[in-house]
């Protein structure tokens, strides 16, 4: 009998143990997956802004959400929204060609990189880098000339998971490194 009391804790005590394995395997399995979808939100960011999509670009935002882009504050969606229309608006975006999906991509695109992620079950905070990268055309033969890197900086991000997407609750824009558009080749970018 006491060699079946043995077996019987013996077997409760593995069973504990493979419990908590399996609970640990899938609390890091949902880690995985939210910074996966966290990174997937970054890349929708890129090409609503890319693309000057207005809806899209707001709609990575929580209702109250906060934006602010150089010290320039966009409470809500709505002042969100329109900060991107405006983008669409510009006779200069209006005269690029559509793409094969309905898009215009400027000839400028943003570059994010290097993204540092702390999820802390539904909300979480993230740091990465951003630049803009200008295409500068073609020559003659139809080879492109080298791009050049407009601006840099950093994006402080504060996310909320919520209904099960994640979105911006406050996004900060930081320029590290902004260009002001030059007078003259003779004059040197504008950098901080």
């Amino acid at each position: 009998m006491n060699s079946i009391v043995k077996l019987a804790k013996a077997s409760v005590a593995i069973l504990l143990v493979a419990l908590a394995a399996a609970s640990a395997s899938a609390a890091d399995l949902q880690k995985i997956e939210d910074r996966l979808a966290i990174e997937e939100m970054y890349a929708r960011y890129v090409y609503a802004l890319d693309t000057a999509d207005a809806d899209a670009y707001a709609g990575l935002f929580i209702k109250d959400g906060f934006l602010s882009i150089g010290g320039e504050p966009y409470n809500g969606r709505d002042a969100i929204h329109k900060v991107i229309a405006a983008l669409r608006d510009r006779p200069a975006f209006k005269s690029i060609p559509v793409d094969t999906h309905g898009r215009r991509f400027s000839h400028v695109r943003h570059v994010v990189t290097s993204f540092k992620v702390d999820i802390k079950g539904d909300i979480a905070t993230a740091e990465s880098f951003w630049m803009e990268v200008k295409a500068n055309g073609k020559d003659p033969e139809g080879l492109g000339f080298a791009p050049t890197v407009l601006n840099m900086g950093r994006y402080e991000d504060e996310l909320v998971k919520q209904g099960g997407q994640w979105l911006f609750a406050k996004r900060i824009v930081v320029g590290d490194m902004v260009s002001k558009p030059r007078r003259s080749d003779k004059d040197p970018p504008a950098t901080f």
